[in-house]
């Protein structure tokens, strides 16, 4: 009732509503599976406390979704509970910007929140598996840094980033400088005295990774307070390096919540541990095969799944960056998927495969399985307008093995460049290494390099072509 009040009266009419409102949105702000709320909102309903109705949920299709609402006699029951069990809003004289996640209660996360406060100056970084809960442990930390007037800053790493869009993202779209040591200095000045969390660094790509190293060992120098997230490795590491463990059993039971049947909730709990996700994906009617987590993904999760629905599942497993959940299409298909809990969604209806359950699917392809996934996401992105879309379509077609790349970058390729010359970077990087006997993007490898004051990366390349043209040779001389 306290989540479902936060939400103003207005939105009972209104024909776009939040998706925490809806089942999905309320279990993971509420940290308990999805069949743990049936009871409570069944009593809610039945007690006249709380009604549902079929809306427009924002990012999530076109298809009208459950979602629910307190009633007036839910708001009067409300504001009668006692104060104290109430959680204090943040001050608004402090601010969250960039790319924040939605914040969500932790189940037996007491103890290690209490720890992650206690580190003065804030230099930390945050390891641990997929699904383990680091970017929600972080988010609820960030809540109470909020409430000590403390700014912050998250922005999330993608494949595509260097350390400038990394830093124009964290300050909202503003200019960045390019080169790594200049953009540290200009993080440093702008965000004085705030908090900077970078999450998803295990994203980063080998291209961009030095210069992001550059970056945050400027912003450490300086003083910067900083929180890092990534999958353990970390490839960049600062302050005290923590990592995250499953919870408890008894947090796992709390999870799974009371509506199920407490055998079934040991037992899930035997096999599954304390791993957030893992819990959220399982439900009683599903079997228990196995105690590893991955396996668990792989032979129960994803084969519980209709089969029509796996090349949606996999179309959405190869993308590199989150993409607007209407784009991909196939309400019914999203739907199914984000009731299973295997949906990442964040802040602008941007919208992924969980990390986890795309790294099982993607290593569960052969060379060739991957390829043909590869080539027909090509084809379904080069049916979208957009420069987005087309570097998207180059990714697929890169990693399809497309025998007419060379004539699909002599079309797009300049346009792409000047729209993000940090995504076609990588994209280029990544097709040199599939074709390193290729000259010719070799070249353009070099020419992007150089453009982007990226002096030794391109003598590098130049390095590996059989015949450099001496005009390359002079730019870089």
């Amino acid at each position: 009732m306290r989540w479902l009040g936060k939400f103003s009266k207005e939105l009972v009419d209104s024909w776009d509503v939040p998706r925490e409102l809806s089942l999905p949105g309320l279990s993971e702000a509420l940290g308990v599976v999805r069949s743990a709320l049936h009871s409570p909102l069944n009593a809610l309903m039945e007690g006249g406390l709380v009604e549902f109705r079929l809306a427009h949920v924002i990012g999530g299709g076109s298809r009208r979704r459950n979602v629910y609402h307190l009633t007036e006699a839910g708001r009067v029951e409300l504001a009668n509970l006692p104060e104290q069990e109430i959680e204090e809003a943040p001050t608004r004289k402090s601010s969250l910007k960039g790319e924040p996640p939605g914040l969500s209660e932790l189940k037996g996360r007491e103890e290690i929140l209490e720890q992650l406060s206690q580190i003065k100056p804030i230099s930390m970084t945050i390891v641990g598996i997929a699904g383990i809960g680091k970017t929600s442990l972080v988010r609820k930390l960030v809540e109470g840094l909020l409430k000590n007037k403390k700014n912050c800053r998250w922005v999330r790493a993608n494949i595509y980033d260097d350390s400038s869009s990394l830093a124009a993202r964290a300050l909202d779209g503003q200019d960045a400088p390019e080169e790594p040591r200049a953009v540290a200095n200009w993080l440093s000045e702008k965000c004085n005295n705030e908090v900077i969390i970078i999450d998803d660094l295990q994203d980063i790509h080998d291209r961009h990774l030095k210069g992001i190293i550059k970056m945050i060992e400027g912003l450490d120098k300086k003083g910067q307070q900083l929180i890092l997230i990534s999958r353990a490795p970390s490839p960049i590491e600062i302050g005290e390096i923590i990592s995250i463990e499953e919870v408890s059993d008894d947090a796992a039971m709390e999870i799974l919540g009371d509506d199920i049947d407490e055998q079934q909730r040991l037992g899930a709990v035997e096999h599954l541990g304390g791993h957030p996700l893992a819990l959220h994906m399982w439900n009683p009617e599903q079997p228990l095969a196995g105690a590893h987590i991955r396996r668990f993904v792989e032979n129960t999760v994803l084969t519980q799944l209709p089969d029509e629905l796996l090349p949606m599942l996999d179309g959405i497993a190869v993308l590199p960056v989150p993409v607007k959940a209407e784009i991909l299409g196939g309400d019914d298909g999203m739907e199914t998927l984000d009731e299973h809990a295997l949906m990442r969604w964040s802040e602008g209806g941007l919208v992924e495969l969980q990390h986890l359950v795309r790294n099982v699917r993607r290593e569960s392809w052969s060379q060739k399985e991957s390829e043909k996934v590869h080539a027909i996401a090509a084809q379904r992105w080069a049916e979208v307008s957009g420069q987005q879309a087309r570097l998207l379509e180059l990714h697929m077609r890169i990693n399809g093995a497309d025998e007419n790349l060379e004539e699909h970058l002599e079309l797009h390729g300049e346009g792409l460049i000047l729209h993000d010359s940090a995504a076609m970077a990588t994209l280029i990087d990544d097709a040199c290494k599939r074709w390193p006997e290729a000259d010719s993007l070799r070249h353009l490898s070099v020419c992007i390099a150089l453009d982007r004051g990226e002096a030794s990366h391109a003598e590098s390349e130049i390095k590996n072509m059989k015949n450099p043209p001496l005009e390359l040779q002079a730019r870089l001389s």
